[in-house]
């Protein structure tokens, strides 16, 4: 695995139990980005993610701030936001269980485009970059299926989007431009 360092902030917060949680496998398994993944994917994920309870009112990150993990919501709300001209917070969106947030950082280097705070007392799967591009050296196939999941996912969300914004959109649709 890659080398931490044991004194940073990010090292302590989600410092690696010895042995994974029991039942992490389990709660994976109902989310639409894990829904497909056998046993054997699943408990290889087991040994990469982080499980992290954010209480009501924590950001589990800010707008702006690099990013190092995506995250996969297992129980609770979060409310996403953007910072408006004047620096007042703008309501961006609610995420579910089941749903994930800065999936982005995994596919390319960004800071965060929003800011995301439990709405209520949260636990989240927590998925480091480096600790992803560790799995797919290991598990190639683990982490291709990783990917494809999340693509799909990410282009129901951008369809989701494109059909919320009504008329306007449909020359992009008849175009074939997405």
């Amino acid at each position: 695995m890659v080398q931490r360092n044991r004194d940073s902030i990010v090292y302590k917060l989600f410092r690696r139990r010895r042995k994974p949680e029991q039942g992490v496998a389990e709660k994976l398994s109902t989310t639409p980005l894990f829904k497909e993944f056998s046993d054997r994917e699943l408990c290889r994920l087991e040994q990469v993610l982080y499980l992290r309870i954010f209480k009501k009112g924590e950001y589990i990150f800010r707008e702006g701030t690099p990013g190092y993990a995506f995250f996969v919501l297992i129980e609770g709300k979060i409310h996403l936001s953007r910072e408006g001209q004047l620096g007042e917070e703008k309501p961006a969106g609610i995420l579910n269980p089941g749903e994930m947030l800065g999936e982005l950082v995994i596919l390319c280097a960004t800071d965060r485009k929003f800011s995301a705070q439990a709405a209520e007392d949260c636990e989240l799967a927590v998925l480091f970059k480096h600790d992803f591009v560790e799995l797919i050296r290991s598990y190639p196939e683990t982490g291709v299926k990783i990917l494809l999941s999340m693509t799909r996912l990410m282009g129901e969300r951008y369809l989701d989007l494109l059909d919320s914004l009504g008329p306007e959109a449909r020359p992009l649709k008849e175009k074939k431009l997405i």
